[in-house]
């Protein structure tokens, strides 16, 4: 390596090489020796190595020669986790593909295709990028193949089954657990990072109470939908507007006047959008509850499978109110055996307790207003102006003080205030004159849009976040 032009002045050498990422690596700096040993690394691929000389009077010259460094004979030319993922900002039309093979001698080529009724498109030629940005002509169901070349001219591929859609959330059909834990993959998978999903805990039935967060910010919120299993389109309202701020999130970051992306980087909502699992497969799906209910209408069954109001569970005045009703199951108001019975219950008495939730909303569907304040809890700091912000602007009635105790016993937003002396609404979202359309709860997806007066409540949980 030392056969450089020679100078009659002093030669000082540098020895480098060229590593797979395309950056020089120097093993030694300018140097007398003219003979240096260089270690490359193990990775299989081609190195070029440079010896470059400077003569005392800054006269420079170079050499460059190639070395192939081999792989393991045993180790097989293969995918290594390529994957293909829906562009969030715009789920319907855009993926971007990421390659990843091993075993090969590097550096490695790809080509990106898709395929559609049996036609292979490719996207582009060879390229040593690992990620591509791949339009397609419509949503749809594709075959994603991402081929790679290392440098020996071997080939191996990789194919991904890929489904795109602009829309999710089927809100005009109504959930059963099977469609929603489906729905639930669906949005992960489109906007992994913003909204995650874990498990809160289990239902009487053994079903799992799936926990939806959405955003990523320090401030702790919380949504709970679908405790009446009869008012399941608060359900799909609920999955809808996670659908639609997650998407305007990662597009022009704006839902109407709300900044989301603002609002999602200092809030994280925790959703529990179907916390009654049981009495949503018993009224959407017929399935059967654990207690005999005498004359069961499945379509206006509202309670879990044990026959227990949920909200009519909570451990807020229960004592007082229902120690002494009757332990009827049949009964709509039954209460349950004692306060917080009920796995439900327990498992948003649970998730209250480990978080700093700074308010708390609990959907419900006929009456188009807001219930945000009763008699035994009183004045609830900031509970006037955070209620009248969404009345203001999705158009709810705010109700008056609840003084029934009848009413409010038991109730999820009346035992949160009482835990923590924060407000916490129930907010009923469908007008009288849209509720009288449908002879059926499960009728009411079919008018979605006019039934929830989908126009001004969308903005309701955003609404939430902007005046906290």
């Amino acid at each position: 390596m030392q056969n450089l032009p020679e100078e009659q002045h002093r030669i000082k050498y540098k020895y480098s090489y060229k590593n797979g990422s395309g950056e020089w690596v120097t093993v030694k700096d300018y140097t007398d020796s003219d003979n240096v040993g260089i270690k490359l690394p193990d990775i299989p691929g081609n190195y070029t190595v440079r010896i470059s000389s400077l003569d005392s009077t800054g006269n420079y010259a170079s050499k460059y020669c190639s070395i192939l460094v081999r792989k393991d004979t045993k180790t097989k030319f293969a995918d290594n986790g390529s994957s293909a993922s829906a562009d969030p900002a715009n789920p319907g039309k855009k993926i971007k593909a990421r390659a990843s093979f091993t075993g090969g001698i590097m550096p490695y080529k790809y080509k990106y295709s898709y395929r559609k009724n049996g036609k292979w498109t490719d996207v582009g030629g060879y390229t040593y990028s690992d990620t591509k940005e791949m339009t397609l002509p419509s949503q749809g169901s594709y075959t994603i193949r991402v081929a790679a070349l290392d440098a020996t001219g071997k080939y191996t591929s990789r194919y991904i089954g890929i489904t795109t859609q602009d829309k999710i959330v089927d809100y005009n059909t109504p959930y059963t657990v099977k469609n929603f834990n489906s729905d639930v993959i669906k949005l992960t998978n489109t906007y992994p990072g913003l909204i995650k999903k874990s498990i809160a805990g289990y239902s009487e039935q053994g079903r799992g109470i799936t926990l939806l967060t959405l955003g990523n910010g320090p401030r702790k919120v919380c949504v709970i939908a679908g405790i009446h299993s009869r008012e399941h389109i608060t359900i799909s309202f609920t999955m809808r507007c996670i659908e639609e701020y997650a998407k305007a999130y990662y597009g022009s970051g704006y839902y109407g006047e709300y900044n989301v992306r603002e609002l999602l980087n200092e809030f994280t909502i925790y959703f529990i959008p179907m916390c009654n699992p049981d009495g949503t497969e018993i009224s959407v799906n017929g399935a059967d509850p654990s207690v005999y209910i005498k004359d069961l209408d499945k379509d206006e069954y509202k309670a879990n499978a044990n026959g227990v109001n949920l909200n009519r569970n909570f451990p807020f005045n229960w004592d007082a109110e229902y120690k002494n009703q009757s332990k009827d199951p049949s009964n709509p108001s039954f209460a349950g055996a004692y306060g917080a019975s009920e796995s439900e219950t327990q498992t948003i008495i649970k998730l209250c307790d480990n978080n700093d939730f700074e308010w708390l909303l609990d959907m419900h569907i006929l009456g188009h207003g807001i219930y945000w304040r009763d008699s035994k809890n009183g004045v609830i700091p900031g509970d006037y102006e955070f209620t009248k912000a969404l009345s203001d602007r999705c158009g709810y009635a705010m109700f008056e003080n609840t003084t029934d105790s009848e009413g409010y016993s038991g109730g999820l937003e009346n035992w949160f205030r009482f835990a923590y002396n924060k407000p916490s609404l129930c907010i009923e979202m469908i007008p009288h004159n849209q509720g009288i359309r449908s002879d059926t709860y499960i009728g009411y997806n079919s008018f979605f849009d006019d039934a929830l007066v989908w126009n001004k409540t969308k903005y309701t949980y955003l609404a939430a976040l902007a005046a906290a």
